[in-house]
């Protein structure tokens, strides 16, 4: 949710580097702000001119400036922004530094490197609100307890050292269940499991615990949610406390979670297909090799031992060795062309594909049509014509094997980025809803599946088959 702070907001970057203002702009036009005016100084005296004239909700600055370094860059321009809340830009050694920066004032700190717009939009929009509460408190403690109260954000102020609650919000009363009576007889300790504990008190003890964690926390219910929670030092009656607010993430964590194991599940069946499609590879080669091309040569080398015993047939028993051999050297040819597409950059993919199809007709009474004239191969990578050669193999294998059609349709087109290739059949077609996935399938949908394209399977019982492939080219 957008809050009313994050509208029509103007900032001041105060940064030096070309490049870190260069992400900083991006990040910031990422985010779900909404800015009037991005203003971009590289000195702390500028910074404090412009400040005399203009109106900024917040400022985003670096420490290392070319007129001043380190926490005096913060001193210089602290009375200047007395209304203003400052998020330091610093890197991983400038974090004690920036820690000083905290205690005189500054509402928050980034690690250059270390966010993104996401986080760099909740320190913006946590800060203005932190700022919006300290104004509060300054203004009238009434107030500033009533905003506590009805803040969107679960939040508690507790003491750093008890870890004992000292004052709840009603939206944490609400996610939590507790009654505020026994949130105040509780202490951070009570709304964790067990086993986080040792993690919890170890942080705690951490010089610095301020920033973005996240942790388990335990609803009156028993339900163990995902929190992130944000800490932050407050003036609480005099006194230095600690003021926490709370956002549930839960669901977040879960979708991202359901996800993760969605990706792992698509790539095993990935994995898994391109494994049968190769056994698929190694079945047919074996039968060819031991059905065909073995019978011819064996039948070969009965001719030879014949001739070797029989002068008197010798020559023509010689000539029918020659011609068995010849055509087990065609079947060869025939089997390597199968399963070897490495000539499509030589001869083209429409050659090779019309070549495949010659290859079939000359044992299968049909027809096949193919049409490409809507196909620019020059324009198109060398993987994806391998891939649709493959696809086209594939299918038409699942055609012969299966449709016993009369007539196939095979068409290629490339509009912009977008290919599709649909081949349609009037075999006797099947109904997809109850029709098993075969070997050949899977492995189109897991080539199509690399170049972010989509499988359609149109087709019903009598009335053939139509598969459309669309991929995205990349190029």
């Amino acid at each position: 949710m957008i809050m009313n702070d994050t509208i029509n907001i103007d900032i001041l970057l105060v940064e030096d580097n070309p490049a870190d203002i260069f992400l900083l702009k991006k990040m910031l036009n990422a985010s779900a702000l909404q800015i009037n005016t991005l203003y971009t100084t590289d000195k702390v005296m500028e910074a404090r001119e412009v400040l005399k004239t203009l109106h900024f909700h917040v400022t985003l600055l670096d420490l290392s400036l070319p007129d001043s370094f380190g926490i005096e860059t913060y001193l210089e321009i602290k009375s200047s922004v007395k209304d203003i809340p400052v998020i330091i830009l610093t890197g991983l050694s400038d974090a004690g530094i920036a820690l000083e920066a905290l205690k005189e004032g500054a509402q928050d700190y980034l690690v250059k490197g270390e966010f993104n717009s996401d986080l760099l939009y909740r320190a913006i929009q946590y800060s203005l609100e932190r700022k919006k509460a300290e104004e509060a408190l300054f203004v009238s403690e009434e107030k500033y307890r009533q905003m506590f109260y009805q803040g969107f954000f679960p939040s508690w102020i507790y003491d750093p050292v008890s870890l004992q609650f000292l004052e709840v919000n009603d939206a944490a009363i609400k996610k939590y269940g507790y009654s505020r009576e026994e949130f105040l007889a509780m202490t951070l300790k009570d709304i964790r499991p067990q086993e986080d504990i040792p993690e919890f008190m170890q942080h705690m003890g951490q010089q610095d615990h301020t920033g973005r964690k996240l942790w388990r926390h335990i609803k009156k219910n028993g339900f163990i949610m995902i929190v992130e929670v944000i800490f932050f030092p407050v003036n609480y009656l005099g006194k230095v406390a600690s003021q926490a607010q709370i956002n549930d993430v839960t669901e977040e964590v879960a979708l991202q979670k359901k996800l993760k194991e969605q990706q792992t599940a698509e790539q095993k069946n990935i994995t898994s297909a391109v494994l049968k499609a190769l056994e698929s590879d190694r079945a047919y080669l074996g039968a060819e090799l031991h059905d065909n091309i073995n019978q011819l040569l064996a039948t070969s080398m009965l001719y030879l031992e014949y001739a070797k015993n029989n002068d008197e047939e010798k020559d023509e028993m010689i000539y029918k060795c020659h011609d068995v051999v010849a055509l087990a050297i065609a079947e060869i040819r025939k089997l390597s062309r199968h399963l070897i597409v490495s000539d499509i950059g030589e001869i083209g993919l429409g050659k090779a594909v019309r070549d495949m199809i010659e290859n079939i007709l000359l044992v299968k009474n049909l027809k096949i049509f193919f049409h490409m004239e809507r196909f620019p191969e020059k324009k198109v990578d060398e993987q994806v014509k391998v891939a649709l050669y493959r696809i086209i193999q594939e299918q038409l294998t699942n055609i012969l094997k299966h449709a016993n059609a009369t007539i196939i349709d095979i068409e290629l087109k490339k509009e912009e980025k977008l290919i599709t290739l649909k081949i349609a059949d009037n075999g006797k077609g099947f109904d997809p809803a109850v029709q098993r996935k075969g070997v050949g399938i899977t492995n189109i949908i897991s080539r199509v599946s690399l170049y972010d394209g989509d499988v359609n399977i149109a087709s019903a019982p009598g009335r053939g088959c139509t598969l459309t492939v669309t991929l995205q080219q990349q190029k």
